[in-house]
Order: C-alpha cells, then structure tokens, then sequence
C-alpha cells in the first residue's frame, strides 16, 4: 500500500572549513529517514550546492548559486568554525548572505522556516588560523543575538553528530504540531 511521506528540505551554509561536518550530517539525515519515513511520513532532504547547483553565470558564483537554489527549503542550517568564507558583492560571505536571505524570509513569515546556527570550537592548530577570518567569524556570531537567534556550540564530529540527531528530531517533531 503506498504511504504518504511529507518531505522537509535542510538547505547547508557554511565555509569549506566543515567539510567534515557537511559530510556527517549527510549520514545522519540518511539515518533519520530510515527510523521516520515509515512511521512518522517525513522524510529529509539535504539541500546543498554541490549537489543542487551545477555551472552557471550570473553577477558572481554565489548569484548562481541563489539562482538554482533559491529559497525552497524549510529549515536553514549554519555551520561555522575558524573562516568565514570568500566575500561576495552583497555580505561578507557566501554563509551570510544565506544566512540573510533565510533571516529575512523568516521574520516575513516564521512558520515557513527554521533557522539552525552551530559553531564547532573544536581545538585547531595556532598555524591554522586566519586571523582576520576568526574575527569575522566572531562579529557574525556576535550579531546573532539581538537578531534572537539561539545558536549552538560543538566541538567534536561526534558531539556534532548527537546534536544535529536530538535538534532534527525536535525540529520534525515540532513541524507536526506547528508547522
């Protein structure tokens, strides 16, 4: 007998720097479709621009990015540790200018979108950091407050993997009561 499954997309932000991160949660949203798909009808669907955008031209790569992917998703998921990203004409990054885009579509609307920032602080090595790229991590991450955004912090691929586990199930589970 078919069953109905309603679909949820998770639209992925962040710089290259949580490459792991990314490749993670894509194995943890396999997973949760496997437990929910049969008994709660929903099933995930990562949205990410290796996989959801192709060659194109616009004004610059992250306009076609936009473009392709528009804002078709309903929960925005940050990932943010020691770079912020390359600079585009309208923010200070690829990730923030996703970030604004889905900022502003939530305050049009909230029930259409929920946002999820989470910043590793996970050790790195001193060599590592770019200075200048750490601060504008921190000034974005001190900008979301007063904009009322609740972010989580995490800093292992495991504590990652539990989090994104526990917050996705309450996100589901709160889409079937109030979305």
């Amino acid at each position: 007998m078919a069953k109905q499954v309603s679909e949820l997309s998770i639209f992925v932000a962040s710089p290259s720097d949580v490459a792991e991160e990314r490749e993670l949660l894509e194995d943890v949203v396999k997973e949760l479709n496997l437990q929910w798909s049969g008994v709660k009808g929903v099933r995930l669907e990562l949205v990410r621009w290796e996989t959801h955008s192709y060659p194109g031209v616009s004004s610059d790569p992250q306009a076609v990015i936009n473009e392709q992917i528009d804002d078709d998703y309903d929960i925005f998921l940050g990932i943010l540790w020691k770079t912020f990203g390359t600079a585009t004409p309208r923010a200070g990054s690829g990730t923030e200018e996703e970030f604004d885009r889905a900022y502003e579509r939530h305050k049009t609307d909230p029930k259409t979108l929920r946002i999820m920032i989470y910043f590793k602080t996970g050790i790195v090595d001193l060599s590592e950091i770019d200075v200048e790229q750490l601060s504008r991590v921190r000034d974005f991450r001190s900008r979301l407050g007063p904009k009322g955004t609740l972010f989580w912090e995490f800093s292992s691929c495991e504590d990652f993997s539990t989090l994104i586990r526990m917050h996705l199930s309450r996100c589901v589970e709160d889409w079937g009561k109030k979305w």
